[in-house]
């Protein structure tokens, strides 16, 4: 979405799908997220395409956050060095 836009119906399932997750997020009130997902393709095709990305910062350049984001870099780190320990 946001490149190539999906039938409506599907489009309708997608958007009730985030609806659903953004009350729930909203509800629990985390500390933090880690999100996983496909978008490491965007930031990289496939000429560069790592296993992993960890987002230590977070922008517009894609055109996706409707507002800033706010993300704790040291946290990200903290993931990163986890994840490389534990070999994945």
């Amino acid at each position: 979405m946001g490149r190539l836009e999906p039938a409506a119906e599907v489009r309708r399932e997608v958007d009730s799908a985030i609806s659903a997750v953004r009350e729930f997020v909203r509800d629990f009130d985390p500390q933090f997220l880690v999100i996983f997902g496909p978008d490491h393709y965007n930031g990289f095709f496939y000429d560069l395409m790592p296993p992993l990305r960890v987002g230590a910062a977070a922008g517009r350049r894609l055109g996706y956050a409707r507002r800033p984001l706010d993300v704790d870099a040291e946290v990200a780190r903290l993931v990163t060095r986890s994840v490389l320990t534990e070999g994945i």
